[in-house]
């Protein structure tokens, strides 16, 4: 009875310990992280910055372009680097290029780095796109201040449209 009693506690110790890993784990994975981390590129280095808004109506779907100047990218990025992000665990497992669209006008950023990478941002409702310049890969996180904070983002998108 005595050497059962130890198989047993065994197996739980393994099961605790095999949870604890998957817990700390998926907290690890989706602990909050800065701009830099999810997008390691700095402004400067940016070559061009390419804005689509897609406004979506009933009917159709209206497009406005704008590259944004230097300054303007700078200030895009200050803005981003006011919220912090977590990363989307599912997105690891699943398709990390499926993004909901829950905001009108959302927006896709494009970005040409000085050495011929690009990568990609879509700001859509409640979850960013983050296509990396240095992986190529797609990520999908949730920032800090949800919805709020990426139609605020987009309104500034929208300030760097030219007048018409």
């Amino acid at each position: 009875m005595n050497g059962q009693r130890k198989q047993v506690c065994i197996a739980l110790a393994i099961l605790v310990c095999a949870a604890a890993l998957v817990v700390g784990g998926y907290l690890w994975i989706s602990r909050p992280v800065s701009v830099s981390s999810m997008l390691p590129i700095a402004p400067e280095d940016i070559s061009f910055c390419h804005v689509t808004l897609h406004a979506l109506s009933d009917e159709e779907t209206k497009e406005e372009t704008v590259t944004l100047t230097q300054e303007q990218t700078q200030e895009l990025f200050r803005r981003l680097s006011t919220a912090k992000y977590r990363l989307d665990a599912p997105s690891l497992f699943f398709s990390g290029n499926k993004v909901r669209v829950t905001i009108s006008p959302y927006v896709t950023l494009r970005f040409s780095l000085g050495d011929g990478s690009s990568g990609e941002l879509t700001l859509a409702g409640d979850l960013i796109r983050v296509i990396s310049p240095t992986s190529g890969h797609s990520r999908l996180y949730r920032p800090d201040g949800g919805v709020p904070f990426q139609e605020e983002l987009v309104g500034y998108l929208q300030s760097c449209l030219p007048q018409t």
